[in-house]
């Protein structure tokens, strides 16, 4: 259910990001902050997937590296190169 929650936020953010033709740059900036965080919160469910997968013996050890990797990936900013730490409303 979070899966599918945060993939939701993430095609909402991603649609605010596209749909902006003549946005202001705040706007953008708030769109790709959104999407950001979409991507970061899918990717820390990502990972809990993955660990309780891996407890249970259910899973493989490489896809829950794969997911710890996206998290740290995403970091605390979003990725690399795009640290967005406060938006001007």
């Amino acid at each position: 259910m979070r899966l599918e929650q945060a993939k939701a936020r993430e095609a909402e953010a991603k649609a605010a990001l596209t749909k902006s033709e003549n946005p202001k740059a705040g706007e953008i900036t708030q769109a790709q902050l959104e999407f950001n965080l979409s991507q970061q919160n899918l990717a820390r469910i990502e990972a809990q997937r993955s660990r309780e997968l891996v407890a249970r013996n259910a899973g493989l050890r490489e896809d829950l590296d794969r997911a710890k990797a996206s998290v740290s990936r995403w970091g605390k900013h979003g990725p690399p190169g795009n640290r967005l730490e406060r938006v001007r409303r």
